[in-house]
């Protein structure tokens, strides 16, 4: 035990001022069965020998259980809170949203200490990824009222994004040099990302987007000598498409920026995508927009069926293998 130097104080034994120390010391408080060590602190009257605890003092319960969230992988209230408000809810709102009363959550946010199963849902705020299919179900069953959750769901949608960097052996594949296979240009993600979302503001296939790309990178380095996004494409299946294409709109789809969807037309199932984002059409030249916009409302009438066999008959298909990438010195002989 660890004694501070004496002062004068207001002492309830004695009910008045006294000579009273600051006195430490360990102790242990009993958490769900587990034994956990704390600093306490409090007030003893050298009068009377009183003790109690003065503004200073500190709550001992309050720091075990500080202690024991964190040996157990627990949220802290502190953390709730801030998360709570940095997603823009109200204790009410977000109480609705997890499945608890407001009341119990409130309680977490002051210091009552969860159950492991209730922590377990407080832990999908750390996870925008949780959250957001978390959100998804809210919707469905209305309790939050439209305005809330488009709100809420713009900033879950922010942190994903600020969460899904691109893979690093991805990021290395694409970190190729400007050459014939990228027309004349480096790959360009930003430009690539929006080109998908500017061709997906209405559901499309995602075998139609690959050859809307395609079409925008060839059409403008036929026009003027570059391509839009850099992107380096290969004989594919189903017709010419970008390299890495798959693992890129994987990527898309885990910042929100796209929603893929499986669709099933007669004995065919395909993946659709929708864009979520805006497209931000100012990073584009003007005359790169004209490409995209004319490719778009050339082609975009085009079921994905007649857009892949058009495809099918270019001289850049044509004498290319499965798997080859692309020279887009082919861009010279579109047929498109």
């Amino acid at each position: 035990m660890k004694k501070a130097t004496p002062k004068k104080g207001y002492c309830p034994g004695c009910e008045s001022e006294q000579e009273l120390e600051h006195v430490r010391r360990r102790e242990t408080v009993t958490v769900r069965g587990e034994k956990i060590q704390v600093q306490a602190s409090y007030w003893r009257c050298r009068a009377c020998g009183e003790e109690f605890e003065g503004p200073d003092g500190h709550d001992e319960v309050a720091q075990a259980y500080t202690v024991y969230r964190a040996k157990k992988g627990l949220m802290q209230p502190g953390e709730i809170k801030r998360l709570r408000e940095e997603y823009g809810l109200t204790q009410g709102e977000l109480a609705k949203i997890l499945g608890f009363g407001a009341v119990t959550l409130s309680r977490y946010e002051t210091g009552m200490l969860q159950t492991a199963a209730q922590d377990r849902i407080l832990q999908m705020l750390r996870d925008p990824r949780a959250f957001w299919a978390l959100l998804k179900q809210t919707g469905d069953m209305g309790d939050i009222s439209p305005a809330t959750l488009a709100r809420v769901r713009e900033r879950v949608k922010e942190r994903m994004r600020d969460r899904a960097p691109l893979d690093p052996a991805l990021q290395a594949a694409l970190d190729y040099g400007s050459s014939h296979l990228s027309g004349r240009r480096r790959f360009h993600l930003e430009k690539f990302r929006n080109a998908v979302l500017f061709f997906c503001q209405s559901p499309r296939w995602k075998t139609t987007i690959n050859k809307l790309l395609f079409y925008a990178d060839f059409r403008c380095f036929r026009d003027h000598q570059h391509s839009i996004t850099g992107a380096r494409y290969a004989h594919g299946p189903f017709g010419p498409c970008p390299d890495k294409f798959e693992s890129l709109f994987a990527w898309l789809a885990d910042r929100k920026d796209i929603e893929v969807s499986e669709v099933a037309i007669a004995s065919y199932t395909g993946e659709e995508i929708r864009s979520v984002a805006q497209p931000e059409e100012g990073l584009f030249s003007s005359r790169e927009l004209q490409v995209l916009t004319e490719v778009r409302d050339h082609f975009g009438r085009m079921t994905a069926k007649a857009l892949s066999d058009r495809s099918h008959k270019e001289p850049a298909y044509r004498e290319t293998q499965n798997g080859q990438l692309i020279s887009y010195r082919f861009a010279q002989s579109l047929k498109a």
